[in-house]
């Protein structure tokens, strides 16, 4: 009888002692991450290039702030990104929307967008971008963001094959363009941006297949958006309706 009794008190003294001993789970590690920062803003656009980046594992940041400083070193622009849904207006320099344009409320991606054409009066050149979290319980950064800022020069497009309509989702489809520069200038990418609105809601640079000429893969369904084609050293825009 006591041997039972031994036995199964230094049993659950084992299990016991044992407990503590298993590992336990960490907490995930705090990010921030680039979701949309474009890298060439054009002056002739008229439109909000989006800028989001995204925050993981960090609660309570109000907004992500970021500083920009001007080609010639100097600082003084500051934009705040915000994950609102679009619901409120912020302030901010004139070249920023004066809401968010944020998409989605409360997930984690914040959101701004700076127009091509007000950002370009600040002058032409390549800016810094530098993301820094405002709020939560621990400061997280994206520093040294290179951003172009630039007008462009004329350019001819010919042989321009657009697709003239889209049902509600399509597949992947083609567009090929034949771009002519002017005298002197050597076209090597061509840039294919996608309007809703006032709103750049993807952009991509397109290197082009051979000499000459782009192709334009397609690949945002169920969205009513604008065409746009140009290139880098273009300021003309080919614009069509897509439904």
């Amino acid at each position: 009888m006591w041997r039972y009794v031994l036995l199964s008190l230094c049993a659950a003294l084992f299990f016991i002692g044992c407990d503590g001993d298993d590992p336990q789970p960490l907490d995930p590690t705090p990010t921030m991450s680039v979701v949309d920062v474009p890298a060439f803003v054009q002056c002739e656009f008229d439109s909000f290039y989006l800028y989001r980046v995204r925050i993981e594992n960090l609660d309570d940041v109000e907004f992500v702030q970021c500083t920009i400083t001007r080609p010639n070193g100097t600082g003084g622009l500051a934009i705040d990104l915000y994950d609102d849904g679009n619901t409120s207006d912020h302030v901010g320099p004139a070249f920023v929307s004066p809401s968010s344009l944020d998409a989605v409320p409360h997930n984690g991606t914040f959101t701004r967008g700076i127009r091509g054409d007000l950002f370009c009066q600040e002058g032409e050149g390549i800016y810094r971008f530098h993301f820094v979290t405002m709020g939560g319980s621990q400061t997280l950064e994206i520093p040294n963001l290179d951003v172009e800022v630039r007008s462009i020069d004329d350019c001819i497009f010919g042989n321009v094959n657009p697709i003239v309509e889209l049902p509600g989702c399509f597949p992947a489809q083609n567009i090929s363009i034949t771009v002519t520069p002017e005298a002197g200038f050597v076209i090597d990418s061509v840039r294919a941006m996608w309007i809703s609105g006032d709103t750049l809601w993807w952009s991509e640079l397109l290197h082009m297949a051979q000499a000459n000429r782009g192709h334009i893969h397609l690949l945002r369904p169920c969205s009513a958006v604008r065409q746009v084609v140009q290139t880098t050293r273009g300021a003309m825009r080919l614009l069509r309706d897509l439904v």
